[in-house]
């Protein structure tokens, strides 16, 4: 199976508190780690080149052509105020460094997901597990190319009409 196969092996404290015990890797990584492992394996699918990674929950208003023009590794969405980072919409030129960054966040996510108080302190930080690990990524991967565009166009996920008029991404 493409899906789930290489991660390493995390225990679910909750499920085995409600007596479920091991179950697959799978079924145990959290809904924001799933993404990031499939993404992680789509980049390994897909052949090198200009790649955009999109939450499902997110809807394309115009083209993205000047997101994955910038001659950048990796292009990420960031704002101002309490979580400075989004990881709905994420540009990408892939080659193997850019691949290795993916198992690299998706390690990080895994790690701030297995223990209670990280997870909350990276929550809390960053809005989500999966967006604290892409900062700690980023920071990992100085190796790359990276570029950071405006949520307000490129992944719109607050008030729409705060100084854009028609935001290339929506991000419900």
């Amino acid at each position: 199976a493409i899906l789930g196969g290489t991660q390493s092996l995390h225990t679910n404290a909750r499920d085995e508190a409600q007596g479920r015990g091991f179950t697959r890797l799978w079924e145990r990584k959290s809904a924001i780690a799933r993404k990031v492992a499939c993404w992680r394996d789509l980049a390994a699918l897909c052949p090198d080149g200009p790649t955009v990674f999109l939450d499902a929950d997110t809807l394309v208003q115009r083209l993205l052509d000047a997101g994955l023009s910038l001659g950048s590794d990796l292009t990420v969405t960031v704002r101002p105020g309490r979580w400075p980072l989004n990881s709905g919409v994420v540009f990408v030129n892939l080659h193997a460094g850019t691949r290795a960054w993916f198992h690299s966040w998706l390690e990080l996510t895994d790690w701030v997901q297995a223990d209670e108080e990280r997870h909350q302190q990276g929550c809390a930080l960053w809005g989500a597990a999966d967006q604290a690990a892409m900062a700690m990524a980023l920071e990992l991967h100085h190796d790359l190319n990276i570029r950071a565009l405006r949520c307000a166009y490129w992944n719109c996920c607050d008030d729409p009409t705060e100084g854009v008029d028609a935001p290339a991404v929506l991000h419900y």
